[in-house]
């Protein structure tokens, strides 16, 4: 019977839905695209910013954005730069930056953020889900240091062009 429900259990934690999350906004020629990164997440980390976060906009409203907010961003000369805190279901749904972050303005450099960016190069019509981003074909992936960007390459996943010695029709008989 343990044996049983041992293996009841772990098949059952071995599925596991989730709601897919709202992806960050980063403007691409003047044209607002999914951004699959949390750019302002290190920020948050200090108390004093994740309350004032929350003071301006409100908590988490909806399992399709924990995070409580959307940021904007913008790639402005060579760095990664804040330009608009929204909520998705508060009032007032936007924030102005200084009252997240104390003497910030908009826009607003990224120093606090070191790490990679990836924007999805490809259209889609069901929103993206953050940690999707193994499934892209084609996509730029940024990298920024202390809010400088550093490095920006598009990234092509070849397609399976070559044959791979499967054989789909049948042989033909001699």
């Amino acid at each position: 019977m343990r044996r049983i429900l041992a293996a009841a259990v772990m098949f059952m934690s071995s599925v596991a839905s989730a709601t897919s999350q709202v992806a960050e906004v980063i403007i691409v020629n003047d044209e607002p695209t999914p951004l699959l990164a949390e750019p302002l997440a290190p920020m948050l980390e200090q108390q004093s910013i994740a309350a004032n976060l929350h003071a301006a906009l409100g908590g988490a409203c909806t399992t399709a954005n924990w995070r409580g907010y959307v940021g904007t961003w913008e790639i402005r000369g060579g760095a990664l730069y804040l330009v608009k805190l929204a909520s998705q279901c508060h009032e007032p749904n936007e924030a102005p930056l200084d009252a997240v972050i104390p003497g910030a303005s908009v826009p607003q450099k990224a120093y606090w953020f070191s790490g990679n960016l990836t924007i999805p190069l490809v259209k889609r019509r069901i929103p993206w889900h953050l940690g999707e981003e193994f499934i892209l074909m084609r996509y730029e992936l940024v990298t920024v240091v202390h809010g400088v960007v550093t490095d920006r390459r598009v990234i092509e996943r070849a397609r399976h062009s070559r044959p791979t010695g499967a054989s789909s029709s049948p042989q033909a008989d001699d």
